[in-house]
């Protein structure tokens, strides 16, 4: 005799339900887990923590999706202008309206053009958003900057991620009130992260995927307007194609001293033997970095470099001491 087993999942409580949606794409919960039961048709209308990513969906989808969806259910959204999705943003402008989005917490923009940024503009202002991605063409424009400018001191954000042009980030003017905690941005200049860090006084975390060290100048430390960061505890820096030395990293370090975590890698073959001298690593993070207790470096360099094998066993035998391997393992 067959006898009907009811899946564990159709008896689960709402609310863990809904967690579970928070790890699935929107498409998914819409399109296949709303039509399987009654039960989840419902739980699906009632889910009020959507996450839309656009950047993939079928053009046809976006009018069923602003059907089903109650927008004020709706925390995040992708939306994308890129080659494999052209116009895409045109589109969700004619079936969504942003000001209605009144709980979107993260807004995504990737490959946006500086038209579709304008028009978006004005709502997005409006949008109570802690987290902002922007990714741009790599093409300078000089309104990008003035739309970014407008669009940030209106939202309490918390985070923001920027890939594009330096000179338009360099170009943004940010808030004196910024609340900005969390920053990662695809490339600058050494002096570039120097000013930053002055604009931005609340800053927790810093990304910096490449670090360009033309112009350095060690002592714009000690100008006024760029005090300590006293809430910046980690720090990822990529460094590029120039050979950063010790004192620059020195001259860096010292306005960060409550650094806890530093990841520090390069994608050049030309390193200063200074920089991967465990011994001055050593003084530098007892004399100035306190509280660091994670230190994560990766260094590229070709073999003809250390020709010597006893050179490379040198360096490797400085971090084999008691303050690497116990206090700081």
């Amino acid at each position: 005799m067959f006898t009907k087993t009811e899946s564990y999942l159709q008896v689960l409580p709402i609310e863990l339900i809904h967690r579970i949606f928070d790890h699935l794409d929107a498409e998914t919960i819409i399109f296949s887990i709303r039509r399987v039961s009654k039960r989840f048709y419902t739980i699906a209308n009632t889910c009020n923590r959507y996450q839309l990513d656009f950047r993939y969906a079928f053009k046809s989808d976006l009018n069923i999706i602003a059907r089903i969806v109650d927008l004020k259910n709706v925390i995040s959204l992708t939306l994308s202008d890129d080659d494999e999705a052209s116009g895409q943003i045109s589109l969700f402008l004619a079936h969504f309206h942003l000001d209605r989005f009144i709980r979107l917490r993260s807004l995504n923009l990737i490959n946006i053009k500086t038209e579709a940024l304008k028009a978006l503009q004005e709502n997005v202002m409006k949008c109570p958003l802690r987290t902002l991605l922007v990714v741009f063409e790599w093409e300078y424009e000089d309104t990008r900057a003035a739309l970014l400018s407008s669009i940030m001191p209106q939202n309490e954000l918390l985070k923001f991620e920027f890939d594009g042009d330096r000179e338009i980030f360099n170009e943004i003017q940010w808030s004196t009130q910024s609340r900005l905690k969390h920053l990662t941005v695809d490339q600058l200049l050494w002096n570039e992260v120097y000013s930053t860090l002055g604009h931005l006084p609340s800053l927790r975390t810093l990304v910096v995927k490449n670090v360009n060290r033309a112009f350095f100048n060690k002592d714009i430390t000690r100008d006024s307007v760029i005090p300590q960061s006293n809430h910046l505890t980690p720090i990822s820096l990529c460094c590029g194609d120039d050979n950063i030395t010790m004192d620059n990293l020195e001259s860096f370090l010292s306005l960060v001293p409550r650094l806890a975590h530093i990841r520090l890698t390069t994608d050049d073959c030309s390193i200063n033997s200074s920089t991967v001298d465990g011994s001055q690593w050593e003084e530098l993070i007892q004399l100035k970095l306190p509280m660091l207790t994670k230190f994560e470096f990766s260094f590229y360099t070709q073999f003809f470099d250390f020709k010597d094998s006893r050179i490379v066993e040198s360096m490797i035998t400085k971090f084999r001491i008691s303050f690497w391997v116990e206090m700081k393992k």
